[in-house]
């Protein structure tokens, strides 16, 4: 039983982790951003704005809140034993994997359906939501990272 628990408290560590990470990213991004700030890297430079922290935050706190439910229900299913809890842990596992494969076989179906959707929406955001360099919002940073990855000459 001992092993059993051992990958589920990973997990529910991990999820743990990354939860009260972006909530303190949610709440106070000023000293998070002092944090980043020290560092020399220059990758991490370009998104220490505070709208691109707020966004990221919040999709961390979601993606945390959902490992951590799951590896919860898994250690504590494992635990106690608890057939109802393992079960619901790996109906969820189970979906997941369901969503991933539909997913991909979806996108290899519809594959020139999603090209041009991809790019209305792309064209969309950039004449709606991007910004200049001195008021970078998170769709600024998010295009200017793609284009320098793209576009190396960009830099």
């Amino acid at each position: 039983m001992v092993h059993r628990t051992v990958s589920y408290k990973s997990n529910d560590a991990a999820g743990g982790a990354v939860l009260a990470l972006s909530i303190w990213l949610a709440v106070d991004n000023t000293s998070f951003l002092l944090l980043t700030r020290v560092s020399d890297n220059e990758s991490l430079q370009e998104f220490n704005h505070p709208s691109v922290m707020e966004h990221g935050a919040y999709v961390l706190i979601v993606a945390g809140g959902l490992v951590f439910l799951i590896g919860f229900l898994g250690c504590c299913g494992a635990a106690m034993e608890s057939r109802t809890l393992l079960t619901l842990y790996g109906l969820m596992i189970i979906v997941i994997f369901v969503l991933e494969v539909t997913a991909g076989a979806l996108a290899a179906v519809y594959k020139t359906e999603a090209k041009q959707e991809l790019q209305n929406f792309l064209k969309h955001t950039l004449k709606k939501y991007y910004s200049t360099p001195d008021q970078a919002n998170s769709v600024t940073v998010a295009w200017n990272a793609v284009m320098s990855e793209v576009c190396p000459s960009l830099k």
